[in-house]
């Protein structure tokens, strides 16, 4: 329970930390591209 919890909460604060730097302009598509590997394997 107390782990589940623990993961919301992470997911949670990552979501709105994004959203916050998306709404604020600050958010920077090519940096976040590289940390998660978005766009490394798309094939097109």
């Amino acid at each position: 329970m107390d782990m589940g919890r623990t993961v919301v909460n992470v997911i949670g604060v990552s979501l709105a930390s994004v959203v916050m730097a998306k709404n604020e302009g600050v958010f920077d598509y090519s940096r976040a591209s590289t940390a998660t590997f978005v766009g490394r394997y798309r094939k097109y």
